[in-house]
């Protein structure tokens, strides 16, 4: 039997098999002699040999391989409860005016590990022991528990009085003499179960987990920075200049390209406003813009800005994506009046054009924007709905870079010379938005409208005010046709 057990141990020390060769010695002492004896001896002394080094070193190398926060701290979950023999584990990070807060958890009978839950702390009676954490927190000082209900320091913890958990650990996360997290693990099937050779490994892993989890907090408040920066700065804006990062932009930066502008504002809102009070109107205007923005992004759009209670947004890709969008938008807003007692009308006017996208302002306070002449025209062919009564104008430019016009209930409405500008443009009205009563009217009657305005424009007054009362007669909703009507008879 002692040669067997000689040569079993010899074996098992080929092998790697660091802690069952020391459990050996342990267990037969006067069987094994000789040099095997001595090495296992000295390996004892040391307490090295109750540690698998190679898979510490393997443990610490995912640890330290893992830069995105939520994938380290379900790795580091896993990897602990595997190597210290744990049921359940928790880690705990200091989340500023909140405290400490649990933002991993797992199980050993669970093989998901819930992760960025940040889960307070303070007065968590259900999770974990308080008193363990404070100690830790306070002293910087691991904690292992054979029998958490026998520690003085911790026997009247209302968890442990009402769970009366068994073998607890508890360690600090330290990097560069900062606590920066704490890892809490539990064993309830057994006192003693983390031996102070699995305590060493936790204490191994622990200080792995101090550089990684640093480097992952960090990398993990530039993405919010950035996530953040987006919100303001459109990150199309990044993507058109060819720039990484925010912090790569720089002022005077531009790009010249083919866009279709967007101006949509909301009618009468001065009127509205007045009868909301401040936290209403932050309201109301929160509620709606936040409708329309994710159609603006559904259609490859973005929006350069808010002014107000008006959207500028850009479309690089497709003069159609931009209608679409605005037909969308004015389904939206029919949703939207279905849950208000007084409706809202907003209008939007799209032109399409080359446009200068850039940086302008100061070094110390610069900001992203669009300069043209085309967003010019987009504004004043927005508030030109005002003035005819239609809810979606847009400019010959925009209607001749679609892609297949009669698809759309499109018609011709006018040639004018928006505010500042000397040449005439042709503006199309776009049937959207209204009663379907009023929409079916104004499709049935395009061909007697477009005859009407053509009436109009050759100066033959009779024919054009016979044709507009007819349609306004028809239709009294037709507003646009009122319009002209009004003008012939004034002619």
């Amino acid at each position: 039997a002692r040669q067997h057990l000689k040569e079993a141990f010899q074996y098992m020390e080929q092998w790697g098999a660091q802690a069952v060769c020391t459990r050996l010695l342990h267990d037969y002492p006067d069987a094994l002699n000789g040099s095997s004896k001595r090495k296992a001896e000295a390996l004892y002394a040391t307490g090295a040999g109750s540690i698998d080094f190679k898979t510490v070193l393997k443990a610490s190398q995912v640890l330290s391989s893992e830069i995105d926060l939520s994938k380290l701290l379900a790795n580091l979950i896993r990897i602990t409860i595997e190597n210290a023999g744990a049921q359940c584990g928790y880690l705990l990070v200091e989340g500023g005016p909140t405290g400490w807060t649990i933002e991993a958890s797992g199980a050993i009978e669970q093989p998901e590990v819930n992760t960025r839950i940040s889960i307070p702390v303070a007065n968590n009676t259900t999770e974990l022991a308080l008193a363990v954490v404070n100690y830790v927190s306070r002293t910087r000082k691991a904690v292992v528990l054979e029998e958490a209900t026998q520690d003085q320091r911790f026997s009247l913890d209302p968890y442990v009085v009402a769970r009366r958990p068994k073998s607890i650990a508890c360690y600090p996360i330290v990097n560069q003499g900062q606590l920066i997290g704490i890892l809490y693990l539990e064993n309830n099937l057994a006192a003693g179960a983390f031996t102070p050779e699995r305590a060493e490994v936790l204490g191994l892993l622990s200080g792995q987990a101090g550089i990684s989890l640093q480097n992952a907090l960090l990398f993990d408040q530039v993405k919010s920075l950035n996530r953040a920066y987006e919100r303001f700065v459109p990150k199309e804006f990044l993507k058109y200049l060819n720039k990484e990062r925010i912090t790569d932009v720089k002022l005077g930066d531009h790009l010249q390209q083919e866009m279709t502008v967007m101006f949509a504002d909301i009618r009468s809102f001065t009127i509205l406003s007045e009868r909301l009070s401040p936290r209403e109107n932050f309201q109301f205007i929160n509620d709606y813009l936040g409708m329309m923005e994710p159609v603006i992004r559904k259609y490859h759009g973005f929006v350069d800005k808010y002014i107000g209670d008006a959207i500028m947004a850009l479309f690089p890709t497709s003069a159609d994506d931009a209608l679409q969008a605005s037909l969308e938008m004015m389904d939206k807003l029919a949703e939207f009046n279905q849950n208000r007692t007084e409706d809202i009308r907003i209008g939007i006017g799209l032109n399409t054009g080359n446009l200068i996208l850039g940086t302008v302002g100061g070094q110390d306070r610069m900001e992203s924007t669009v300069i043209s002449d085309a967003v010019n025209i987009a504004s004043r062919i927005e508030s030109m709905t005002k003035t005819y009564g239609v809810n979606l104008l847009i400019s010959e430019n925009t209607y001749a870079r679609l892609y297949d016009p009669e698809i759309y209930p499109i018609r011709l409405l006018d040639q004018v010379a928006p505010e500042g500008k000397t040449g005439k443009i042709a503006i199309y009205e776009v049937l959207a938005g209204e009663e379907p009563e009023i929409l079916a009217l104004k499709k049935e009657d395009l061909s007697k409208f477009e005859k009407a305005l053509l009436s109009l424009k050759l100066a033959d007054n009779a024919r054009a005010n016979a044709l507009f009362q007819e349609i306004v007669l028809k239709n009294p909703g037709d507003k646009p046709a009122l319009f002209f009507l009004q003008q012939s008879l004034q002619s």
